[in-house]
């Protein structure tokens, strides 16, 4: 184990080989249907997230991201707010 975690940290592209990218669900209010299906999630399931999250409406959603862990990240906010992109730094689109 300690070897392919010295590995990951020295090479980018062990890295990418053996970790799972956070990926882009949904971006500024519309699914991503590729992206979608790579992950194996429906849209309900992210409309599921979206109520845990209280959102009232998909336009307020700038991104839903499928976290490396599983976990799925709601960043929402009000109306004409915007995200600043470092968040999405690494996230594959």
């Amino acid at each position: 184990i300690w070897i392919a975690s010295y590995a990951r940290r020295r090479s980018d592209r062990v890295a990418v080989a053996l970790d799972n990218a956070p990926l882009l669900l949904m971006e500024n209010g519309a699914l991503i249907d590729t992206n979608l299906a790579r992950a194996n999630v429906t849209a309900q399931d992210v409309y599921a997230k979206l109520r845990e999250a209280n959102v009232l409406d998909p336009a307020q959603v700038h991104a839903v991201v499928m976290e490396r862990t599983g976990d799925v990240s709601v960043l929402h906010g009000a109306a004409g707010s915007r995200l600043n992109e470092t968040l999405l730094r690494g996230v594959q689109r």
